[in-house]
């Protein structure tokens, strides 16, 4: 599941903000699973989670910061937005 997360991240931005129901869809998981599973990760370190109201009180998708060791991103030209030859 955490694969799938950082699958959606966007490298400009730096977070990724999949709905659960995509990654139930992604996984195979039940939505339930995906909220639990979250849970989990974000307690272990793996992201963190900004969570954002509307105006009306509503949260919009979580936003998932990823913990990624900045020596791993510059490493990867998937996150650099460089071409990998």
């Amino acid at each position: 599941m955490l694969l799938c997360i950082a699958e959606h991240e966007n490298a400009e931005e730096g977070y990724a903000y999949p709905s659960y129901e995509r990654i139930a869809q992604r996984t195979g998981l039940s939505v339930r699973s995906v909220q639990e599973h979250v849970k989990t990760l974000e307690f272990t370190g793996a992201f963190k989670i900004e969570r954002r109201r509307r105006r009306d009180g509503q949260y919009y998708r979580h936003l998932y910061l990823l913990n990624v060791p900045d020596e791993y991103r510059s490493a990867d030209p998937a996150w650099t937005g460089q071409q990998p030859y």
